[in-house]
């Protein structure tokens, strides 16, 4: 902090000597002011800059190229240097993706904050079957892909999935139907052969899948239909119709913007700084970077300092911005105009003010030389030596103080009213507020009761604590940003300090609707019920809110999913097998207490690596039950809609809406590929028969190559016992895939062999290994799971995601 203060005193003494050197120079120069001196070096500079810009070319083709953009060398900026190619007659503007897979894309137009490229080679287009295409910027490009897309699938019975950087591990998808291709109609959506969905802001890499499906029943084509995905801009959609290929074509938004500062108060500070005097900088979050502009009333210009900056408009030569009256005289200075009455004229001299009046001089006895408009006389006022014309004057004067007088009192009357009502609307909207926070508590309590008694210790927990919104605002501060630990579909998670010190985890939505309630509440009711080391502990909620908000221990080392794909930085060592181990035999043994001794028993239905939490000690910590389903007494199955994660979700499932204690097991399954593999359960950076985890890890099984896919870190150093119980592992998670679900172990019947799994692995109990005893029985159920797998049914079940 001293150095601080000392160096902001060096740099105001510096800046005094410096003023005080100019406004020497100035007085000795002829009376010029600091500012105009400093204006006309500024002036000075941008004029040259100008002169240079005037020699570049201004366009391509029919695409304008503004600066900063570029197509010659010393034209624009470097990061924004394109490539104008000429065709023959034509000629085709192109940017650079600058990434590894570089290519380029064609320019239809540029904009002053974004442009728009060509997209209708971009697209993913099969008949009866699925392929991929991706789009990726480089870092180090001022490129971006704007919120204002859409992932869009176009064909009848045509499906397609979408994912980029900016997608927080979600996946979207999107399936059509329709009877016919005559359905299609032009434009891009008309809710027939069509489905649709927004790209997530400032995405620099994108992947996405698309095709038409099988032929169905009430499909005219017996061999299946024909389909597409892309990303598109939806103004600039054009298509024939029936446009099941993406023969049509469209472009696709790209946001763009000088790279480098974090913000404009940043951008200010630099050497290079791109904006003239007079311009506006306005940042752009999304790539990020920032863009000038002249916005300033009385300039135009493009706003840059190397481009034709901002100049001063003279309103008094553009006729349509002269707003002055006829008889009044346009004075245009730096930055706007005023309108001056001509003489013996009196006004503001505005066409739309009170304009230019003629003023009247009158010479009688009784004015005293005093002026008056022609406004105040009647048309017979002769103001000369007759007193009679003057004394009417003074009758008229009078009417018009008493009609002033008036109007006067309507006016404060109108005033007092408007404030009273004023300060009873600010009091009512006071009371209302007071007793909004209590009404929401009322309703999620009703709510909460209409479930059971959520808070009592009648499962072995202890009360759960009511907090209020003012107390964990406080432990939040404010809910900062800077606090915020996580976020998803859900909402956001902070971390927050309680008074007593406690450190929590305060989960909060950011969507208010039915379904958000309703899976608070939920968590709430499943929480309250179960008490066990491997699942969160619910410390309690607030009910003031419209959707509660839910207090949790704190779990401060982050999620499984982080450690696997080394998010953690250089907080956390890769996990060795013996942890992994460890997590898994834990993570099963939350999800047994689940399903056979919470009563009712609970399906948690989201069961995956984020959902799975480790402390510092690494012991897990199952989270997430907004999705759990409590079981009816001697049910076997609960129908529901359909919802979890890709990639993790049961097939079976998914097909006929059954979920049951069987789902969280194959999501398990896909689980123990994670911790042997380290990779993603579904990736589009792969190749399409692999961006599925399960199907990827089933093919490298059946051709023996499953040390060629496991995490190279686990094999180093070479240890045959590792990888042993890595292969026992494995088989295990093929039986947790198993395509039905009487196939599959229980979670009961997993968390034994992954006992006896670990005991063999620990050198301290060799003569205790199960693994060549069991290998048969496991190989015997593998080679079933291998063959349904071959089919072409259960290659849809795995998700719709293998390449047909």
């Amino acid at each position: 902090m001293q150095c601080e203060l000392i160096r902001s005193s060096r740099a105001h003494v510096t800046l005094l000597s410096w003023t005080s050197f100019l406004a020497w120079a100035a007085l000795i120069l002829g009376g010029f002011t600091f500012e105009q001196i400093v204006a006309g070096r500024v002036q000075e500079f941008e004029s040259g800059a100008s002169q240079q810009q005037q020699t570049c070319s201004d366009a391509c083709g029919r695409v304008r190229v503004p600066y900063p953009f570029g197509t010659e060398a010393g034209c624009g900026l470097p990061q924004f240097r394109l490539q104008c190619e000429e065709n023959g007659d034509s000629s085709s503007l192109k940017l650079s993706t600058g990434a590894s897979e570089a290519r380029d894309l064609e320019i239809i137009d540029i904009l002053p904050d974004f442009l728009i490229v060509n997209a209708t080679n971009l697209r993913a287009a099969c008949c009866n079957c699925t392929t991929t295409s991706s789009l990726r910027f480089d870092d180090s490009v001022p490129y971006a892909v704007s919120g204002d897309n859409l992932f869009f699938v176009n064909g009848c019975n045509s499906h397609g999935y979408f994912t980029s950087d900016k997608s927080e591990g979600y996946i979207m998808k999107c399936e059509t139907g329709c009877a016919n291709p005559d359905q299609i109609r032009e434009n891009y959506c008309n809710s027939f052969g069509c489905c649709s969905s927004p790209v997530p802001s400032g995405s620099r890499v994108l992947s996405f899948s698309g095709g038409g499906g099988p032929a169905k029943n009430n499909s005219d084509s017996p061999d299946g239909t024909c389909g597409y995905s892309s990303i598109i801009y939806p103004e600039t959609y054009t298509t024939e119709r029936a446009d099941v290929l993406g023969s049509g074509r469209y472009g696709l938004k790209l946001s763009w913007a000088i790279q480098g500062p974090a913000s404009c108060e940043e951008a200010l500070q630099l050497s290079d700084y791109a904006c003239s005097a007079q311009a506006t900088c306005n940042f752009v979050k999304s790539v990020p970077g920032y863009t000038c502009s002249c916005d300033k009333k009385g300039y135009h210009g493009d706003g840059y300092k190397h481009g034709t900056g901002c100049s001063d408009t003279n309103e008094c030569e553009a006729s349509q911005l002269d707003d002055c009256h006829p008889d009044a005289t346009c004075i245009n200075y730096e930055g706007g105009h005023e309108c001056n009455c001509k003489p013996l004229f009196a006004g503001d001299g505005l066409i739309n003010g009170t304009g230019c009046k003629r003023v009247v001089q009158n010479f009688g006895p009784l004015t005293f030389g005093s002026t008056l408009t022609e406004s105040n006389l009647e048309e017979d006022v002769d103001c000369g030596e007759n007193a009679t014309p003057c004394a009417r004057r003074t009758f008229k004067k009078k009417r018009q103080s008493t009609l002033a007088a008036f109007l006067a009192g309507i006016i404060s009357t109108s005033v007092l009213v408007f404030a009273l009502c004023a300060v009873g609307a600010y009091w009512g909207y006071k009371l209302l507020t007071r007793h909004q926070p209590m009404d929401f508590y009322t309703r999620n309590l009703s709510r909460l009761k209409s479930y059971s008694d959520r808070f009592s210790s009648q499962y072995g927990r202890d009360t759960a604590k009511m907090f209020s919104y003012k107390e964990l605002s406080k432990s939040a501060n404010g809910f900062s940003s800077d606090l915020e630990i996580g976020t998803g579909g859900y909402g956001t998670v902070f971390k927050g300090t309680l008074p007593n010190g406690t450190v929590v985890a305060i989960k909060k939505t950011n969507h208010v609707s039915d379904a958000g309630s309703e899976q608070f509440l939920n968590e709430v009711t499943i929480l309250s019920q179960v008490n066990h080391r491997n699942l969160v502990k619910l410390l309690g909620c607030c009910l003031e809110t419209e959707v509660p908000m839910l207090v949790y221990e704190y779990i401060p080392n982050g999620t499984l999913y982080e450690h696997l794909q080394g998010l953690r930085g250089e907080k956390a060592t890769p996990l060795d097998w013996s942890q992994r181990l460890q997590i898994a035999i834990e993570t099963a043994e939350a999800l047994t207490y689940l399903h056979s001794h919470a009563f009712p028993p609970i399906y948690h239905r989201d069961v995956k690596s984020t959902n799975i939490l480790l402390d510092n000690s690494l012991t897990v910590k199952v989270t997430d039950f907004g999705l759990s389903r409590l079981v009816p007494k001697d049910a076997t199955h609960v129908s529901t809609v359909v919802m979890g994660t890709p990639g993790y979700m049961d097939p079976e499932y998914y097909q006929n809406y059954q979920l049951t204690d069987k789902s969280d097991v194959y999501s398990f399954g896909v689980v123990l590929l994670e911790l042997i593999t380290s990779l993603k359960p579904v990736d589009f950076e792969r190749k399409p028969q692999q961006i599925n985890l399960a199907v990827l890890s089933i093919q490298a099984i059946k051709r023996g190559e499953l040390a060629d896919i496991v995490d190279p870190i686990l094999l180093i150093p070479s240890d045959p016992k590792v990888m042993e119980s890595i292969e026992a592992v494995a088989l295990l998670a093929l039986d947790c895939l198993a395509p039905q679900r009487e196939q599959r172990p229980t979670m009961k019947e997993v968390m034994e062999h992954l006992g006896k799994i670990k005991d063999a692995f620990n050198p301290e109990k060799p003569d205790r290994s199960p693994l060549n005893s069991e290998r048969l029985s496991v190989d015997v159920d593998l080679k079933r799971i291998l063959e349904d797998i071959s089919s072409a049914e259960c290659s849809m079940v795995l998700g719709d995601l293998e390449a047909r």
